[in-house]
């Protein structure tokens, strides 16, 4: 693309996804740890004399009624399970704007227009920013731990229509890792093939 002569703003939108393809890896290594930390921290606290699970799923939510007069849920320390879901929360965000960037900058960025991974979307759009919406979870809990790994909004409410299920941040990150490296090859050799002097 610099050799067939490349925008400020293509540029500035590779810098972006360099920068937030960083990130993900960062927060990906993070959540993996602070999942492993959560569950680790959980098999402690059971007594010796209780079999060990194979699987532990941990999940955490603030349905709880609030306790108004010792202000108890207003003076809550910010937890490892908290850092996990901001982490999370981040993860699906930096990720859906990569999606965002590679769908919308078609004459920036050619052939990478086709780029699509369902489960970073789902969760983003249903179960963060708009989960008041039709396939969205109002619930507000997440979990850690078991063979999926991380997930958001796991608990959904008895009487609520179905909404988005999280396939967790394992499943989702392969995903979307796939469907980045599928787009990206595919546009390279598409720009190869459109100028011979690049291979």
């Amino acid at each position: 693309m610099l050799d067939k002569g490349m925008s400020t703003r293509s540029e500035h939108l590779l810098h972006e996804i360099r920068g937030r393809l960083r990130s993900l890896q960062w927060l990906y290594a993070q959540l993996i740890e602070l999942d492993r930390k959560l569950e680790q921290n959980a098999r402690e606290q059971q007594p010796s004399d209780v079999r060990s699970a194979d699987v532990l799923k941990l999940v955490f939510t603030d349905a709880a009624r609030p306790d108004c007069q010792a202000y108890m849920h207003a003076t809550i320390s910010f937890a490892l399970s908290d850092e996990l879901r901001v982490l999370l929360e981040a993860f699906y965000y930096s990720a859906h704007r990569i999606r965002d960037i590679l769908r919308d900058s078609t004459s920036e960025l050619p052939g990478l227009a086709k780029f699509e991974a369902i489960g970073v979307r789902n969760v983003r759009n249903h179960l963060v920013a708009h989960p008041g919406g039709k396939s969205g979870v109002l619930v507000f809990s997440f979990a850690a731990g078991g063979p999926v790994g991380s997930q958001l909004k796991p608990v959904q409410w008895s009487l609520d229509p179905p909404g988005t299920h999280d396939e967790g941040l394992y499943k989702n990150a392969k995903e979307f890792e796939e469907a980045f490296n599928r787009v990206f090859e595919r546009a390279i050799k598409e720009l190869a093939a459109s100028n011979p002097a690049c291979t």
